[in-house]
Formats: C-alpha cells, structure tokens, sequence
C-alpha cells in the first residue's frame, strides 16, 4: 500500500543550509548470525539490505529530484493541492560506516 503525500512531507530548507531527517530503520537477526536492515521509504515501501553477517558496511543515499511541481491530497480538508518551484537537483549523502559486532 502506498502512503498519499501530505504537504509536511516536504521539508522547507533554504539554499546552503542542511535538512536532517531520521527515517524509521528496523534491524532484525535472522539466524545464524545474520541480519535484515530494513529502512522506511516514507511511501508504505522500503529498502531491505540482507543477508547481513557479522562485520563492517558503509551506507550511501543519492537523492534526485527533476520535477518543480507536487500535487497531492490535503487530507484535512480531502482537497487537492500543489506545491510550485520545488527545488530540483541532486544531493548525496557522504558514507557512512556501520559495524555488526559480536559483543
């Protein structure tokens, strides 16, 4: 199922500033010392990275965006709206290790 855009999921950030969000993450161990890393896509799907094993990983996000104009449902009042000049462009995020140790 997918999840409708609201209007709050578009972060204002002004140009040289920076956006920090945290999506929800879930880590799972499977068996066997193994591990599913599952990271909310915000739109009711995800990014699944499995099997994971015990040690070390880096993780990078690239972001794309090349339409100026959202359309979406205002779910308070069931009407539709847009949101114009959206900015256009791509970010990536540095990479950033992560290690899966046994303690």
């Amino acid at each position: 199922m997918l999840i409708w855009y609201r209007e709050s999921d578009f972060v204002l950030a002004m140009p040289g500033k920076d956006v920090t969000f945290f999506p929800s993450t879930g880590l799972w161990w499977q068996e066997d010392d193994r591990f599913l890393l599952i990271i909310d896509a915000g739109d009711g799907g995800g990014w699944t990275f499995q099997p994971l094993k015990l040690g070390t990983y880096q993780i990078q996000f690239t972001y794309v965006n090349n339409t100026t104009l959202v359309k979406f449902d205002d779910l308070e009042t069931i009407k539709k709206k847009q949101l114009e000049n959206v900015w256009t462009g791509m970010v990536t995020t540095p990479l950033v290790a992560f290690h899966f140790i046994r303690n």
